[in-house]
């Protein structure tokens, strides 16, 4: 029924004595184009069929909706098992096709976000490190701990046996925070005791001593505070626990890998650009005359 611009839907029901039985239905009088009435049954199919309860509509076309829910699988994976058995075995008549939406289509629109996010706020962390430092070497450095902190949170998703999803993308991108905090904090205090006349070997090994507790101090809080999230069995739990534990496996990852890994890389990458200084610094200094 139409009312100026609002619309509303009526439903109509026959009386009890005309749908009681379908015999009753296919007796009901209707009126056709050249007068009078005829039975129902003689211009159409009455039969008894099950079929959708509701009829949808989306881009003015019509279609039914299938929801199934998925327990110890990741959604990938599944939906895309369930599309080769669907191609394989049902043939749909002409006219009609199938889409596979609902979280399954909001994750495919998620990972194609992600793969501009990700790169973009990976060139900007480079970007902010090498602005910092003023070096190529020691930005790679730093940013060499980010693989460290995304390996800690794959394994910690494998550990706790949970299927990658948008939350816990978001998760790998909070860990490249901690991962780049931790290594400015042991990379510019190492840089800090070279510019004092410490020497080469001797600084690596007095930063990553001081500095271990610090560095721990700031992964610690990031694993323990997102703990509660990670065991949580409320309702909601399934969207915050796969970014927990994320984090919390690339933080203790950090804490304890970077701390072998980053000295070494500090090593490796300036031991021959030091001891050229050093040897240059030596040929520059005034030589006594009367000692010799």
């Amino acid at each position: 029924m139409i009312e100026g611009d609002r619309r509303y839907d009526l439903v109509v029901r026959w009386k009890p004595e005309y749908r009681q039985s379908l015999d009753a239905v296919r007796q009901i009088r209707v009126n056709i184009p050249a007068g009078g009435q005829v039975p129902l049954d003689q211009v159409a199919k009455v039969e008894t069929a099950e079929g959708a309860s509701f009829i949808y509509r989306d881009s003015l076309q019509r279609f039914v909706p299938i929801r199934f829910s998925i327990r110890n699988r990741d959604l990938q994976s599944t939906v895309e098992e369930a599309k080769g058995l669907v191609a394989k075995d049902v043939h749909l008549p002409e006219g009609m096709h199938l889409e596979w939406s609902g979280e399954y289509g909001e994750l495919q629109a998620a990972n194609r976000r992600f793969m501009i996010v990700v790169p973009f706020a990976l060139l900007l962390i480079a970007g902010v490190l090498y602005g910092a430092t003023q070096s190529l070497i020691d930005t790679f450095i730093i940013m060499a701990q980010i693989p460290v902190a995304c390996l800690g949170g794959i394994l910690a998703l494998i550990i706790t046996g949970t299927p990658f999803s948008v939350s816990a993308g978001v998760g790998f991108i909070s860990i490249f925070g901690i991962a780049v905090m931790d290594g400015i904090l042991l990379s510019f205090y190492i840089r800090q005791l070279w510019e004092q006349g410490h020497p080469f070997v001797e600084s690596i090994i007095t930063g990553s001593d001081r500095r271990l507790r610090a560095t721990m101090m700031t992964d610690l809080v990031d694993a323990f505070g997102l703990l509660p999230a990670a065991l949580s069995t409320r309702i909601g739990a399934q969207t915050q626990q796969p970014l927990a534990i994320v984090v919390i496996g690339g933080a203790l990852a950090i804490m304890i890998l970077t701390r072998i890994l980053q000295p070494v890389l500090i090593y490796l990458c300036h031991w021959r650009l030091r001891l050229d200084d050093q040897n240059r610094a030596r040929l520059t200094q005034p030589i006594d005359l009367e000692s010799v």
